[in-house]
């Protein structure tokens, strides 16, 4: 039903009066739809992360690392 516009009709004896149209936008919380993989990498290597998630309205990422194992994270 996203996107769809809705809009009232009021009648009587004498005429009808239509509203004007309101649109439904249809928000929901994020999910994740990609997890990053771990991976190994020689020193002075570099790695890349890929994550994703889908949302509405769009969410936005923010990366945290941990240092003792996943005991606590930071950014």
């Amino acid at each position: 039903m996203n996107g769809y516009e809705y809009q009232a009709v009021f009648t009587n004896a004498v005429s009808s009066v239509t509203t004007t149209a309101a649109t439904l936008t249809v928000v929901y919380a994020p999910a994740v739809t990609t997890n990053p993989t771990s991976a190994t990498v020689d020193v002075g290597g570099s790695v890349i992360f890929t994550a994703a998630a889908s949302g509405r309205p769009a969410p936005t990422v923010q990366w945290q690392v941990s240092i003792d194992g996943g005991a606590s994270f930071s950014r």
